[in-house]
């Protein structure tokens, strides 16, 4: 950490902490250890890209704290790990590619979020595959799907949940 970035990150903490020296130094202490971990941080096992990505993504996010910065480096370097081993036997690859680049679309720089997103849209739209409600007639159930498929065509939660609803709806309405 160079000196002048050393006097800017102690002048942050004496704002925060402002009569507590030991917070001061605590926390002074726990920046400069983070800084240097993340000076230190490997790239196995992970591409280059991804990795300099969640860096440059992190370092913006968390600009004058390391040990949030070296925190969400951490999750976000395992959360793109098991991206890229994501498969779900489920659902079709198609569906499966389709949703991952929505994810990816929607959540370029968090792979975390990335993640939690494919594995949501992949349980609803299996949900969605094996959806049946036998209190409904087929044709209006049929209706039903397109409806919801036309108006979250990509959003595998929102169908589901818009045909439950409606469903829910049309048993009401013909009881």
């Amino acid at each position: 950490m160079t000196t002048e970035r050393l006097k800017e990150i102690k002048s942050i903490i004496a704002k925060e902490w402002k009569d507590d020296f030991e917070m001061q130094k605590l926390t002074l202490d726990n920046q400069i250890e983070s800084y240097d971990k993340i000076k230190k941080l490997k790239t196995k096992n992970i591409n280059d890209t991804i990795f300099n990505k969640i860096l440059l993504t992190v370092s913006k996010e968390w600009k004058d704290d390391y040990e949030m910065q070296l925190m969400t480096i951490k999750s976000q370097i395992k959360a793109s790990k098991k991206l890229l081993e994501y498969t779900n036997d489920k659902i079709s690859n198609n569906i499966l590619e389709n949703i991952k680049k929505e994810a990816l679309g929607d959540w370029a720089d968090d792979y975390e979020i990335q993640l939690m997103t494919i594995k949501e849209q992949s349980k609803s739209a299996k949900k969605l595959i094996d959806y049946k409600n036998d209190k409904i007639p087929n044709d209006i159930l049929i209706k039903i799907k397109e409806d919801a498929l036309s108006e979250w065509c990509n959003d595998y939660v929102m169908q589901l949940d818009t045909i439950r609803i409606q469903s829910k709806a049309w048993i009401k309405l013909n009881k």
